[in-house]
């Protein structure tokens, strides 16, 4: 029946380096890459040296296009944003009659998400997707982008519409072209 599913990225990011370290490989972090130079034995430049490797993880999301002006054509930066709410009392969990601890999305290209957290929350998000022309990075979070996913929040779950909103935030991401 079910065909979907989500993750904590944070966790997933964690449990890879931990599998790369067991099984011997060396991992480099916050090092940025000045130059990058694929195809036979990868060889990258940063401020404290390079690195030649015969396998080479790339993990740069939205940066990929944009840093090493790969994967263009296949891939656009976008900028994000998601809410968090205080947590819920029992009363207004009970009210959304959504027991079942899935997360939620709208099938559309502009998705909304949403999703209870381990204390009770809900985290939200995404229906105003930024983009900028040329692959470049889309300006940095807008008001108008916080109002829009509240609006969004609040029409889904009427129920809560007096709780509210904690923080907000935003972020980079890539979207494939074909949305998978």
């Amino acid at each position: 029946e079910g065909c979907g599913g989500h993750m904590h990225p944070g966790k997933y990011a964690l449990g890879l380096r931990r599998a790369l370290l067991a099984s011997g490989a060396r991992v480099f972090e916050q090092m940025p890459v000045q130059s990058l130079q694929l195809g036979g034995e990868p060889h990258l430049e940063t401020a404290s040296g390079s690195l030649r490797a015969r396998k080479l993880l790339l993990c740069t999301n939205a940066y990929t296009p944009v840093a090493f002006r790969l994967l263009r054509h296949k891939m656009v930066p976008a900028r994000v944003h998601q809410f968090i709410t205080r947590p819920l009392t029992s009363a207004e969990r009970d009210s959304l009659g959504w027991r079942g601890g899935e997360a939620i999305y709208t099938a559309h290209e502009i998705l909304e998400n949403y999703r209870i957290t381990a204390d009770g929350r809900v985290v939200g998000g995404s229906k105003d997707v930024n983009v900028a022309f040329g692959n470049r990075l889309p300006e940095a979070c807008q008001p108008d982008s916080f109002r829009l996913i509240e609006r969004a929040f609040r029409e889904r779950f009427p129920t809560l519409s007096g709780v509210p909103i904690e923080r907000y935030w935003g972020g980079y991401i890539a979207i494939t072209l074909d949305f998978l």
